[in-house]
């Protein structure tokens, strides 16, 4: 059923194992909204005290310098999760096979899913996208089910899958690719694709993206306009919606934080 208040609480508490860091963690994530609700989903807090606990553990003091320094915003938080896996997989680097270059085909892998409804993958998959799992990168971000012939690969939580989705737009940018994503995206009722424009427009804030810089390189600034150009574009359009507390304007006001 979710996590209520005590149940977060509770939570924290065991997750780190120390009275500070559990303390300091939940009244930071209870003052910031967003955080705070996607702690009732029990993947997204452990999710969340994973983050926080790797910011922590980075620093031998927990200052009020280090607090404000924290991500604020779901994307800023998928964003620190990479960029700690990374960081720890850059001390133990595999041969041949970048980052970077996982995060590509891992990333459109990830794109057809979100569009397809789709969250579980096979060997036929990983071909067709050219994802090597060979690799220990590649099992930090998705794991394995069955035995072989019958081996199937899902993302560790269905919202990384969609992190990653948008993310290989800003590694390799094709503005005709991510235009036909993004009417494809808006046609879609279900909700499958919301997370995901959210994470597109969330990446499109240039500090937020260069974080990952030092891991990945340079992620395009042409996208982020591409993007951008959307929003406002959205904007204009809700300017002569009759409804302004319908879903589609309340949306867009996520798409804007």
């Amino acid at each position: 059923m979710g996590f209520l208040q005590r149940d977060r609480r509770i939570f924290f508490n065991n997750f780190f194992g120390n009275e500070e860091w559990s303390e300091k963690a939940f009244h930071y994530v209870q003052e910031n909204d967003t955080l705070y609700t996607f702690c009732y989903i029990p993947a997204y807090c452990w999710i969340i005290c994973t983050v926080l606990s790797m910011c922590f553990r980075a620093q031998p003091t927990i200052t009020d310098q280090l607090m404000t320094s924290l991500p604020k915003t779901v994307t800023q938080l998928f964003v620190t999760f990479v960029s700690n896996i990374l960081a720890n997989h850059s001390q133990n680097k595999d041969g041949g096979h970048t980052a970077r270059e996982l995060l590509t085909s891992i990333g459109w892998m990830a794109e057809h899913g979100v569009m397809n409804h789709m969250i579980v993958f096979d060997e036929r998959h990983l071909e067709s996208f050219s994802v090597r799992n060979d690799k220990h990168l590649f099992s930090s971000f998705m794991m394995e089910s069955g035995q072989p012939p019958d081996v199937d690969y899902t993302f560790l939580h269905l919202t990384l899958q969609e992190f990653f989705a948008a993310l290989v737009h800003f590694i390799n940018y094709n503005p005709d690719r991510l235009q036909e994503t993004l009417d494809k995206a808006e046609s879609y009722k279900d909700g499958r694709a919301e997370i995901f424009l959210r994470f597109l427009c969330g990446l499109s804030d240039s500090s937020t993206r260069s974080m990952l810089k030092s891991h990945v390189g340079e992620l395009s600034t042409q996208a982020a306009r591409h993007v951008i150009t959307w929003i406002q574009k959205k904007i204009a359009e809700q300017k002569t919606a009759i409804y302004i507390r319908s879903k589609t304007n309340l949306n867009v006001f996520y798409y804007i934080l």
